[in-house]
């Protein structure tokens, strides 16, 4: 549903030189899967959404049945949450959370339905009436999820739809981390193509089909979690002596040790 090739992306700095973000990227993630980048800060990870999104430009191919139609079109099948999301209206939740709605005309009641649906998925309905601006963090984090869950949500589950997190889990506690992951599972489980930058080695191998590990902008392993999370390219990515095991009740390699 998303194939990446070969992509390139870089900026000019203000006395015209260039600098490489991304260099010769590429990866494929079908409908229904949930894709991780990992990596040290300042791989390209957010580099990477942000040219799938169209704010970057890039050489290289991306494609994506998501991306055909027009602009209006398009915001009713890919949604984004980057890693800060400002907002400083005295909204309360469940209008942040319907914002989401807007490129849609399914009318006040399915809207107010969905906006529900969004809202029972992140475990946060009883914020429902709360005003926004004195949630904690971690809340306002899982309002905006429900906001782009809502974004792309689709009743019958024909059209191609891709969803992109930047960091989604930063601000959450434990609990609320794996709370997030099972629903972004659920949500590919309807069709959504999912693509997910992530710190936390352990949650990511444990949700994600596919990961794609980055260091200094070049593509370092891509694969089944499984192919990634390893010792030898842990080492190589965090320059840290782990030890990799694996979960006796899922299978998923495990992180040990630092």
């Amino acid at each position: 549903m998303l194939r990446v090739s070969e992509l390139k992306i870089s900026v000019a700095s203000r006395t015209g030189q260039r600098h490489v973000l991304v260099n010769d990227v590429s990866f494929e993630v079908a409908t229904g899967e949930v894709l991780a980048i990992i990596g040290p800060n300042g791989a390209g990870k957010s580099s990477v959404l942000r040219a799938i999104d169209g704010e970057l430009e890039y050489s290289g191919t991306i494609h994506s049945l998501a991306f055909s139609g027009d602009n209006r079109q398009r915001s009713k099948q890919v949604a984004v949450l980057p890693q800060q999301s400002s907002l400083n209206f005295p909204f309360n939740v469940s209008e942040v959370v319907e914002l989401g709605r807007m490129p849609h005309k399914t009318g006040k009641k399915r809207d107010t339905e969905i906006v529900d649906a969004a809202l029972h998925l992140m475990d946060i309905a009883y914020l429902k009436n709360r005003d926004y601006m004195l949630l904690s963090g971690g809340e306002k984090q899982r309002v905006q999820l429900a906001r782009v869950f809502c974004q792309i949500w689709d009743d019958d589950n024909n059209s191609p739809r891709l969803l992109l997190l930047d960091e989604p889990s930063s601000s959450l506690d434990l609990g609320h981390q794996h709370h997030l992951m099972k629903a972004i599972k659920k949500f590919a489980e309807q069709g959504v193509t999912i693509v997910v930058v992530m710190h936390d080695i352990n949650l990511a191998a444990r949700y994600a089909d596919k990961m794609l590990a980055l260091l200094c902008s070049e593509q370092v392993a891509y694969g089944e979690p499984k192919q990634v999370v390893t010792e030898k390219i842990m080492q190589r990515l965090y320059g840290l002596n782990v030890e990799v095991l694996f979960s006796s009740k899922q299978g998923h390699p495990v992180l040990i040790g630092a």
